[in-house]
């Protein structure tokens, strides 16, 4: 039969090449225009090849946050908000985080072929459940401190996340991370916990994670099998 021969021969069917990612003009007419997939797939580009470029976070956190995919905007929302830690943007992405959480507080189930998207739903969902469920800002530190147990998943800024609970420096920083979603709560935790501030501030300002030299972010991350 012919395709005993074709494939004996090595001339079977074969995969198309992949097709280029969108250039930088092609991306931002994307976003203007709304088209959601070609504006990720260019943003995403961006992000792996200029990994300390700040904007192309910003722009996958907004995407993302009111997506039917919001957990890549707390990772690209967190990358964003240590390349670029205080400015009017920052104090926009940290409460939008806080926005997401309450979104997925919500409705944290996902339906999504993506096995890295699946696995960290299913860990929001149980980490969630471990703390409490509660949505206020307190409530959702502690959802977020459950969440490095929670994910079986390797990724990078998880990883991190879970050198800072070992140097027990984690409850710092995520209320760090989160404090525009609240700022008097914020404040208030502050007053009580001002050496805990400062050893993170000694500790990001040595070993913060830096994006692309401590490893890709979001979907680059986790590519997809082909």
């Amino acid at each position: 039969m012919w395709w005993i021969l074709a494939l004996t021969l090595g001339c079977g069917p074969k995969q198309a090449p992949p097709s280029p990612p969108p250039t930088r003009p092609e991306t931002l007419a994307a976003l203007e225009v709304g088209d959601f997939l070609t504006a990720r797939l260019g943003l995403e580009h961006a992000v792996a090849t200029e990994p300390l470029e700040p904007d192309p976070y910003l722009l996958l956190t907004r995407l993302h946050a009111g997506s039917t995919s919001p957990c890549w905007a707390l990772l690209y929302g967190e990358a964003f908000l240590l390349l670029e830690p205080y400015t009017p943007r920052s104090a926009e992405v940290s409460a939008l985080l806080v926005a997401v959480h309450r979104r997925l507080s919500r409705q944290v189930a996902a339906q999504t072929t993506d096995p890295f998207e699946a696995a960290f739903h299913a860990a929001l969902g149980e980490s969630l459940n471990a703390s409490g469920g509660r949505a206020d800002l307190s409530g959702i530190v502690a959802w977020r401190l459950a969440l490095p147990d929670a994910l079986d998943e390797p990724d990078p800024i998880v990883d991190w996340h879970r050198e800072l609970a070992a140097a027990g420096q984690l409850e710092a920083y995520t209320w760090w991370l989160l404090r525009a979603g609240d700022p008097e709560a914020f404040a208030a935790w502050a007053i009580d916990h001002e050496p805990d501030i400062q050893a993170l501030r000694d500790h990001l300002n040595v070993e913060a994670f830096q994006p692309g030299r401590d490893g890709l972010v979001g979907r680059p991350a986790h590519p997809q099998p082909r």
